[in-house]
């Protein structure tokens, strides 16, 4: 019976994440709302099928012509849960994908409000606050973003311990979570809660300011020098890619300061989103609602006079200043002038959504205990009291977040029905953009206009894709595949577009694509396997043979002696004649570095625990016998 009511809040967490992503319950349900359709599921699915042919996918030829797929960091080659990928079929495994990062992060925020000292009601309060309050639940189509947003609160967590009792374990288990927080490809978010856990490893920690300080900023830099070590083999190619790319010269403020939280979005702290279409945080973030369950308790724990309630209060400002981005005057603005590689500032909303449930905990649990040094109500009352306000808050936000993931039987996910037809309905409210004929056309033609009259420079920044030899230019819908249901005389019309010099002047740079099949026919599973990423997935034909050149697996392109690189992308090397192998420069010598810094790693989480007293805030309180 004890281990059952040791259990139980974990399963009531499991619960709602599986209400929040249903289809985990079912293998056949692919999520394909939003960026999942037409950005993360091709990723997921050239990973698997290279990694299955025992090749490390360090070039993607299916993707914009070709691309360095490793250097991609969204493709997560590194990143140890992505490779349940490799282990079941891609419907269920994204399901399962997306589950577990919502579980890890509810039951993250339950142990660092455990670690801080607080009941386990309040602890579940906590973890119930940022499973399924509105920010997290937000990420199931940015999987990047997800991934290191639910590491944050164990980052945290061990900075915590570590200022509690330094040791060499203590600064190995930090270092892994700003590791694992690294390779789940959110580098900003990532780097914003690293420093966040600086004020978590000082309030851990006892004596003077100064002292405390010290420790954090010294522990933080290993625990993070570390990481980057360990990590080296998926930064530095990384590195090489976003130096050469667009980002590293900036953007437009205009650009950068995108998606920022306005100040009418603060309502959406308390305004539940009416359904899939709503989103009264904004398009990036849809929803940051916690509701008055949580933010009343948060207000309480605001106004306690402690370390931990004056941390989680400044870090929740910080995080919704920078939020805000240019839209308030100062040194947030400036942030944005400064870097403007950085879009989107409405991301640094995150800390803000862990800390105020982290908050809602500590007055939570300060609220009990005072109901308990009074002695007005029995043990047994007191605690179904402790636990009723976190069950009510996490049903009440599981259900105000139900609708954000939306999934269709993989069968179905382009077949012309009523299903699609609502799907593309949500793409009003940058919904599942589903490829329904409508807004495939209207995309198409913006594409065919650009080719048209700016030429294939601009075409390509549009995101064109093209077929090898003279075979039809096929537009884009998103960042990858383009998958439109065209009719045969719709692809005639591109193909009669796509012949002349702007099709010969754009063949030489970009190397693959595919034939579209014709609306309604469908196609049974698995489709082509030469056409690589995401094609049983769309309604696509086998793909021709190039006339000159083919690939051998995603690293390898073969043909007549005497071709050049088939991207100008540094990294290919020139084997027997016709033939090209793509490896990024530095390689051996990344591996290495890797290798060497989890070997590091290893050896300083094996050494024995140091004893230690309970931080100044971290020994437990006395409870209510109910509330144990």
């Amino acid at each position: 019976m004890h281990a059952l009511r040791r259990l139980l809040p974990t399963l009531l967490l499991a619960a709602a994440a599986t209400a929040l992503v249903p289809s985990v319950l079912s293998p056949s349900d692919l999520p394909c709302h939003r960026d999942l359709l037409d950005f993360v599921v091709p990723l997921k699915v050239h990973f698997q099928r290279s990694l299955a042919a025992g090749a490390i996918p360090w070039w993607d030829p299916w993707t914009l012509g070709g691309r360095p797929f490793v250097a991609t960091l969204q493709a997560q080659v590194f990143y140890p849960p992505n490779w349940i990928h490799l282990l079941l079929d891609l419907p269920w495994a994204l399901s399962i994908f997306l589950w577990g990062h919502l579980l890890l992060g509810g039951l993250g925020a339950r142990a660092l409000a455990r670690e801080l000292g607080l009941g386990p009601a309040a602890a579940f309060l906590a973890g119930a606050g940022y499973l399924a309050g509105g920010f997290l639940p937000s990420l199931t189509d940015l999987t990047n973003q997800l991934c290191t947003a639910a590491w944050l609160p164990w980052t945290w967590w061990a900075a915590h311990r570590f200022g509690a009792a330094p040791g060499r374990g203590r600064l190995a288990a930090w270092s892994a979570f700003v590791l694992a927080a690294l390779l789940g490809a959110a580098p900003q978010h990532a780097a914003l809660g690293g420093l966040a856990s600086l004020a978590f490893a000082a309030l851990g920690a006892s004596g003077p300011a100064r002292r405390r300080w010290g420790l954090a900023l010294a522990g933080g830099l290993l625990a993070a020098g570390l990481a980057a070590w360990c990590a080296s083999v998926q930064l530095g190619p990384f590195a090489e890619l976003v130096l050469r790319s667009d980002r590293a010269a900036g953007l437009p403020v205009a650009e950068a300061g995108k998606h920022e939280l306005e100040a009418r979005a603060l309502l959406s702290f308390v305004r539940a989103p009416d359904g899939a279409l709503d989103a009264p945080a904004g398009p990036f973030i849809r929803s940051l609602y916690l509701g008055p369950l949580l933010l009343l308790p948060a207000l309480l724990g605001a106004r306690t006079r402690s370390r931990t309630s004056w941390t989680l209060v400044g870090l929740t400002l910080i995080s919704l200043w920078l939020a805000a981005g240019t839209g308030l005057p100062g040194p947030s603005t400036w942030l944005v002038e400064a870097t403007p590689f950085l879009r989107y500032p409405i991301k640094n909303a995150g800390l803000a959504a862990l800390a105020l449930p982290l908050l809602a905990a500590v007055g939570w649990d300060e609220v009990l205990r005072g109901l308990r040094n009074s002695g007005r109500a029995s043990a047994l009352w007191l605690g179904l009291l402790a636990w009723a306000l976190p069950l009510l808050g996490l049903v009440d936000l599981t259900l105000a977040h139900r609708h954000f993931v939306v999934a269709l039987p993989v069968h179905h996910v382009l077949a012309r029905t009523p299903v699609i037809d609502v799907l593309a309905a949500n793409t009003r409210a940058d919904g599942p953009r589903v490829h329904a004929l409508p807004v495939t056309q209207q995309r198409l033609r913006r594409r065919a206009a650009l080719l048209a009259t700016q030429g294939p420079m601009a075409a390509a920044r549009d995101r064109v894709e093209l077929l090898e030899g003279g075979l039809p230019v096929v537009f884009g819908i998103h960042s990858t595949w383009g998958a439109a249901a065209l009719t045969p005389g719709e692809r005639e019309r591109l193909l009669m577009r796509a012949r002349g010099p702007e099709a010969l002047a754009l063949a030489g740079e970009l190397h693959a694509g595919f034939v579209l099949a014709p609306t309604g026919s469908r196609l049974p599973l698995p489709l082509a396997p030469a056409a690589g990423g995401a094609a049983e997935l769309y309604l696509i034909q086998p793909m021709p043979r190039f006339p000159e050149r083919e690939w051998e697996g995603p690293n390898r392109a073969v043909g007549a002696p005497g071709l050049p690189p088939p991207s100008a992308e540094p990294g290919w090397r020139e084997g027997p004649p016709g033939t090209w192998t793509y490896r990024p420069r530095g390689l051996p010598l990344l591996a290495a570095g890797s290798a060497s810094g989890l070997a590091l790693l290893a050896w300083l989480a094996s050494s024995r625990p140091r004893r230690e007293g309970p931080g100044p805030e971290s020994a437990p309180v006395d409870r209510p016998e109910g509330d144990a």
